[in-house]
């Protein structure tokens, strides 16, 4: 199981019974309810916490609290506690956002940032998140997610940041939009109401006006300062000398102070807050443990009580904190008094922690106490379970935060960040030099078929799909059968091995068995991608309707109770996307992309480069030039920060000619041509028979672009290859697009018996999977081949279709271009004549149709016949639909 979250970073803090009333501050929270985003940025001790705490507890809209801590620089950690936040809001929205960070990839954790926008905007009231201590974050891709909230927040959702730095976030395009609220320092300090309160009231200090206004005045209105100052004042006999000589920076006031503070304490509640000082929060149990002190929770009550710098985490009093200044300056008292005894107590802390099942602070604990031995079998204990959640960066953090002869000495650790590296995406020289770590412990079976597991990986993102078989066999034979992590994440490598080998029914077969292995760990991820997988091989196969079906599979797999889409399942709305192209449905396929892109972004990851792509196609087939243009502009920069493959890059540039091509606009295409090489890479490569998506996407580019200068022999030259080796894998998609080219090509050589042969070939081929953009991207060429293949009689009912798909205007265009090539034009009545004719009528029967006398009809008909250059009634039907003067279907 997941770790436990701490339960406390999600509640409100209490409010004091004794506090300020910050009414002009409140009044300016909740005016701000209607922008975007409140920002309450200052230096620690300004009272952030506080306030917002107080804005909470007041507040009409609901309100979901998040206290950030150091460790949660960790995104899918992160996540986890937003989503917990979030579930504070809504009971059950967690069962749509956590299985999306079941999977072992790290990509949908980016994908979640629209997860819960999505899930915000639909299934939310009004209501307030507030993220204390943000800047305690600085992992870039958490600083994404948050940036991605705030550019896309939903309209029910306001946001406040408390942080002692600025966010990187466009805050001044908010200013500009007037969407953003702004509290800082200056708003924070007490004024002189605000001070007399908190001495006279909260403090209980018995002072004169003027006193308090000096105080006021020389601490600048900073509350820990006036915490402190008064403090130290309830011991002080002659409180007038003390105010009259205090002065200082707030680094003064706090070393001062600090020092008169711990000076007037009882020497056992001093000792307790030094050796309390290296805990982030604590409970009587903790604090027992590492202070040895029996009375720890009475103590930690009595310190609040005296406004001892501790504030309470819960509103039953378990779990505390002391004010983040104070803290540190009790730490750094503590080094200085007791050297070398932090280390103990974080030792003990970590053993705490353990023994309480809560095993990422015992890491954080034993790290730093130095306690490597306890930090690695910690480690070992939690790795598979982060790992399968994608908490790649904790991992990392820790194994490295090990010193190397640690790690050289530990193969389970090395392989763990092999693991974490790999899911991460690099760098790989670092994961080869784990792997020689391993290698020295060969004995172990489990070891080596868990690195042989990474190997596999690692060769087939270098393009060496045989070597990735070898690895991946080896570590199914040396993987215990229960660790269904390493198991399915292998048995998904071979499905894709396969793919590479062109063995598409092996690929299937590891597909599914990966989807069968994922479903017993309960790792959905795995499960859809993997139908996904499946249904992009019956795809290529050209089994279209199987791989909608399986598309649909997935997607409802990857749907929750309320209907609502899980981020993988952006996979399945791709596929559909891709075959509603395919079928000419522009409007669904629009629709499918456009849902599945909101899912699956991963800021360059190749799922939505694909989904990019086939999009700025249905722009380009709807005639819309620039809007393709732009997806392309934009889809070009993902391809390029993605770095784990060279395809997508590839495919980007290749559409980017073709787009170019169809636009018209021929020398920018032959730039980028010539920029490319795309030509000398085409002729250097020696064809495998494998599946090589990257050479059939140039050649095809390759034979477009030599189509549009009219050299049909040499995009010839491109298409056999490719149409040999679709025949050879079985891949009916390819053929029937290269069919296609190359009837087009042949007609317009004057080819046209090859070029009626070639379509005859496609019609067949394609007719049962009702392909049609394939047919229609070769535009009025492809409908006059058409319109004769019709007319002779080939797959008529399916060419028809076809060219019902062209449009009614382009089929009465081509009427009236047939009707040219006649050296006499029928008559209208010679037309209606020969329609019925093709609809099996007889002389008399036509007569009374068209009210006309039989010696009419036959004279009508001895003209069509003349003019037709034919002999008989069947003739003159097939000559008719031929040069589409009559219906071909």
């Amino acid at each position: 199981m997941a770790a436990p979250l701490v339960v406390t970073k999600l509640k409100i803090p209490p409010l004091r019974k004794n506090r300020v009333q910050r009414d002009r501050l409140l009044a300016t929270l909740h005016g701000g309810l209607d922008r975007k985003l409140t920002l309450v940025s200052s230096p620690a001790g300004f009272g952030k916490t506080t306030l917002l705490s107080e804005f909470a507890h007041k507040c009409k809209r609901p309100v979901a609290w998040y206290s950030i801590d150091p460790e949660d620089n960790d995104a899918a950690r992160f996540l986890s506690y937003l989503i917990a936040a979030l579930e504070s809001i809504v009971k059950g929205s967690g069962q749509t956002l956590y299985p999306a960070l079941q999977s072992p990839r790290p990509e949908s954790l980016e994908n979640l940032a629209a997860m819960i926008i999505n899930e915000i905007s639909i299934g939310f009231p009004q209501f307030v998140l507030i993220l204390d201590d943000f800047h305690l974050i600085s992992n870039p891709q958490i600083l994404k997610i948050v940036d991605s909230l705030v550019d896309h927040q939903p309209e029910n959702l306001h946001l406040i940041i408390a942080t002692r730095a600025d966010p990187s976030i466009p805050l001044s395009r908010l200013r500009a939009r007037n969407q953003l609220t702004e509290i800082r320092e200056a708003d924070l300090r007490f004024n002189d109401e605000e001070a007399e309160v908190f001495i006279r009231r909260v403090m209980a200090l018995d002072l004169e006006s003027d006193q308090i206004g000096a105080l006021e005045e020389r601490t600048e209105g900073w509350a820990a300062g006036l915490q402190l100052a008064s403090m130290s004042l309830q011991t002080q006999e002659d409180k007038a000398k003390f105010i009259e000589e205090f002065a200082g920076s707030n680094r003064y006031i706090l070393d001062y102070l600090g020092e008169e503070v711990l000076g007037q304490l009882p020497g056992n509640v001093r000792e307790f807050l030094l050796l309390s000082s290296i805990l982030d929060r604590m409970s009587g149990g903790l604090c027992k443990a590492v202070t040895l002190f029996s009375d720890s929770q009475e103590m930690l009550e009595h310190l609040e009580t005296n406004h001892l710098f501790i504030q309470a985490l819960d509103q039953e009093g378990n779990w505390y904190r002391f004010h983040h200044l104070f803290k540190e300056y009790l730490f750094k008292v503590l080094k200085d008094e007791k050297p070398g005894i932090d280390s103990d107590l974080h030792l003990r802390a970590s053993s705490w922690f353990k023994q309480n099942g809560m095993l990422d602070e015992a890491i954080e604990h034993g790290l730093k106490a130095g306690e490597m031995g306890q930090v690695v079998s910690l480690i070992e204990m939690v790795a598979r379970e982060k790992l399968m959640h994608s908490q790649t960066s904790s991992l990392i953090r820790w194994i490295e935060s090990l010193p190397d002869e640690v790690v050289r000495n530990q193969p389970y650790i090395c392989l763990v960040l092999a693991w974490a590296l790999m899911l991460r995406g690099g760098p790989l020289e670092q994961v080869k030099s784990c792997l020689a770590v391993i290698d020295h412990y060969s004995s172990d079976d489990q070891l080596t078929g868990s690195a042989a597991g990474i190997r596999a990986l690692l060769a087939s993102m270098d393009g060496h799909p045989q070597e990735s078989l070898q690895y991946s066999h080896q570590a199914l034979e040396l993987v215990e059968e229960h660790d269904l992590f390493t198991r399915s994440l292998i048995m998904d490598n071979l499905g894709m091995v396969h793919l590479m080998l062109g063995d598409f029914d092996a690929g299937i077969e590891k597909f599914s068995q990966a989807v069968e292995i994922s479903q017993q760990a309960g790792n959905l991820m795995i499960s859809v991608g993997g139908l996904c997988n499946m249904a992009g091989i019956w795809m290529l196969q050209g089994q279209l309707k199987r791989a909608w079906e399986a598309n649909k599979e997935a997607l409802d797999l990857a749907t929750d109770a309320r209907g609502r889409r899980l981020p993988v399942a952006g996979k399945a709305l791709l596929g559909l996307g891709e075959i509603a192209r395919e079928w000419n449905d522009m409007t669904g396929a629009a629709a499918y992309l456009e849902e599945g892109l909101q899912l699956f972004e991963t800021f360059g990851e190749l799922g939505s480069i694909l989904a990019y792509v086939s999009l700025a196609r249905v722009n380009e087939i709807q005639g819309q030039y620039a809007a393709a243009q732009e997806i392309v502009d934009r889809v070009r920069v993902m391809a390029r920060e993605f770095k784990a493959s060279q395809m997508d890059d590839e495919l980007v540039d290749c559409y980017q000619v073709q787009l170019w091509l169809a636009a018209g606009q021929i020398q920018r295409a032959e730039q980028r041509l010539q920029e490319t090489q795309l030509a000398e890479a085409v002729k250097a490569h020696v064809p495998t028979g494998r599946f090589d998506p990257v050479w059939e996407i140039r050649s095809q580019t390759m034979a477009r672009y030599y189509m549009t200068q009219t050299n049909f022999q040499a995009a010839l030259e491109m298409l056999e290859p490719l149409l040999e080796t679709a025949l050879k894998n079985r891949r009916l998609r390819s053929e029937i697009k290269v069919l296609t080219m190359q009837a087009a090509c042949l007609d317009q050589m004057g080819e046209a018996d090859l070029a009626l042969e070639k379509i005859n070939h496609a019609l067949r081929r394609g007719k049962d999977e009702n392909f049609v953009r394939s047919f229609l991207d070769e535009g009025q060429p492809m409908a006059k081949l058409l319109y004769r293949a019709a007319g002779l009689g080939m797959q008529r009912e399916y060419a028809g279709r076809l060219l019902q798909e062209f449009g009614t205007d382009f089929l009465a265009h081509e009427a009236v271009a047939a009707q040219n090539e006649l050296v006499e034009p029928l008559s209208t009545r010679e037309i209606e004549v020969l329609e019925q004719i093709a609809a099996g009528k007889t002389n008399q029967e036509i007569g009374a149709v068209l009210h006309i006398s039989l010696s009419t009809v036959k004279g009508h008909t001895s003209n069509i016949y003349s003019k037709l250059n034919v002999h008989n009634r069947t003739q003159a039907v097939s000559r008719g639909r031929e040069l589409g003067i009559i219906d071909p279907y």
